[in-house]
């Protein structure tokens, strides 16, 4: 009977282990605090700009762990309520980062080269327009590439590409989509408690993959949700290191140990912290905090929806030592949509909140 007892009460134990073991496993990541000060920046935003919806991620740099997951809709002229796109894609220029980047990798392009945008208006071979936000003003004209990330030039992400891969029919096709593969572009596929209602697709411009042309493909036609635009800004805050997002506390898991030469890589962050100093970012920027990111405004072209233009912000804080990744998105219905005064001011009040 002793010995039937001990038996017992080491498999009690043993199971209790197990079942303490399995909510460590499934311990939430969210901060509730952080999540209702977010949400709360989130609407106060919202019912300011008149936007239709807006989401809000916060990621921890080093772990992937996901501290605030906010989905707002409006309602009525007053009231949001609860949504969950965080993994529906839409088009996206935030992503003109990634083309840049690849650019640079070929070490045919480096941010001090000139680039010159002319009139902020460019043809693209199927006869698409592909515009500079300050076209209507004449165009930055002669350039850096790092000033082109800087303004979110579209036409300098062009030219840059094109210096690198080739132009027209002389496109390298082949070294571009090898190169995207190399950033594990579009990762990951799948995570635990967010549902991905629809691919992240990638610019590749081939003739199996895409029908638009490449200049178009490098802007306005990206499409990614916003947690896979998180993931990639926060492989650039992680000096490279590409790690999959959690909402459950659990081990890291590394999507891609390096997604491009570190000297790429700093060059990135480089500009991605004068954006936020000194260019369409700024009002991003905290007297408190140093900060990197991009800006962007996107026309998503819907026709069965009220939400036809995305102001957008991506980027992370402190700057030199990077603690969180953020990632702000809002949808109107008209203009003015501005990514830097609506989703990066919204971006500057959350840094606020957290030091």
């Amino acid at each position: 009977m002793r010995k039937l007892l001990y038996t017992l009460s080491i498999m009690f134990g043993l199971l209790s282990c197990q079942t303490s073991k399995s909510k460590v496993e499934q311990e939430s990541t969210l901060d509730s605090t952080l999540q209702i000060n977010a949400s709360s920046i989130l609407k106060e935003k919202l019912l300011e700009v008149g936007g239709q919806s807006g989401q809000v991620i916060i990621m921890e740099t080093k772990t992937g762990e996901i501290k605030a997951l906010v989905g707002l809709e409006r309602k009525d002229s007053t009231n949001y309520q609860p949504n969950n796109n965080f993994g529906k894609a839409d088009a996206t220029t935030l992503f003109s980062t990634m083309a840049i980047m690849m650019a640079l990798e070929t070490g045919k392009v480096n941010l001090l080269d000139t680039i010159d945008v002319g009139n902020g208006i460019y043809i693209t071979d199927s006869s698409d327009s592909i515009k500079d936000g300050n076209w209507q003003r004449g165009g930055y004209g002669a350039i850096t590439v790092e000033e082109g990330i800087m303004v979110n030039s579209q036409v300098s992400t062009i030219l840059s590409t094109e210096k690198a891969f080739g132009k027209g029919k002389e496109f390298s096709y082949e070294i571009f989509n090898a190169l995207l593969d190399k950033i594990s572009v579009c990762k990951p596929d799948s995570i635990e408690g967010i549902e991905i209602k629809q691919s992240c697709k990638s610019n590749r411009s081939d003739k199996n993959c895409m029908t638009n042309s490449y200049q178009y493909q490098l802007t306005n036609s990206h499409e990614a949700s916003p947690i896979h635009t998180l993931t990639f800004y926060n492989a650039i805050a992680n000096d490279g290191k590409m790690i999959k997002p959690l909402l459950h506390k659990n081990s890291v898991e590394i999507i891609n140990p390096q997604i491009a030469s570190k000297e790429t890589i700093n060059s990135i962050q480089q500009a991605l912290y004068r954006t936020v100093e000194e260019g369409l970012a700024k009002p991003a920027k905290s007297q408190h905090c140093k900060a990197a990111g991009q800006t962007g405004s996107t026309n998503l072209h819907r026709q069965n929806s009220k939400a036809n233009y995305a102001a957008e912000f991506c980027g992370y804080f402190p700057a030199d030592a990077p603690k969180y990744t953020v990632i702000v998105v809002i949808h109107k219905n008209e203009l003015p949509v501005s990514g830097g005064l609506m989703a990066g001011d919204v971006f500057r009040k959350i840094v606020v909140s957290m030091i």
